[in-house]
């Protein structure tokens, strides 16, 4: 049978969630999924946490606050056990990548000492975003052309 929402939520107590998942938890709570159009409802980027999170998932996070000039403006994004993060400021652009769940303060940054093949990896992940992409292109510090992708390869970020 079907499990039951309280069995659901507990299974994904350890599981990654955003706020992308709000919208389809909101539908299906209120019971009202088949009331939207089906572009609607297959438009969701997030999942129901009702349903089993996958456990390994790919998230994004964008920060284009502009409260004080010194204000990070980037994203990040995680993946697994990894997190990269991208950020402009009045100094210019940095890149980061962090082994999060062994470096919580995120004090050792492996971005300098990454492969090409890692770099190349983080690249294709931000490609599949068109908003990710674009933030990467900020004018002043321009990706390494062999490893980044020219345009956008996907839609969606999953």
């Amino acid at each position: 049978g079907q499990m039951s929402r309280t069995a659901a939520l507990n299974l994904n107590a350890d599981r990654r969630v955003a706020n992308i998942d709000l919208a389809p938890t909101i539908v299906e709570a209120f019971g009202v999924a088949g009331q939207l159009p089906t572009k609607v409802r297959d438009g969701f980027d997030g999942h129901s946490l009702f349903g089993l999170i996958p456990k390994e998932r790919t998230i994004a996070f964008v920060n284009r606050t502009e409260i004080r000039r010194a204000t990070r403006r980037g994203f990040s994004i995680v993946r697994g056990d990894r997190k990269y993060v991208f950020y402009e400021s009045e100094v210019g652009c940095k890149e980061e990548l962090f082994a999060w769940r062994v470096d919580k303060a995120e004090q050792r940054n492996l971005w300098p000492a990454a492969t090409p093949e890692v770099k190349r990896v983080w690249y294709q992940l931000v490609g599949h975003s068109p908003l990710l992409h674009s933030a990467r292109l900020f004018d002043g510090c321009p990706p390494d052309p062999d490893l980044f992708p020219a345009k956008p390869v996907g839609e969606r970020l999953r």
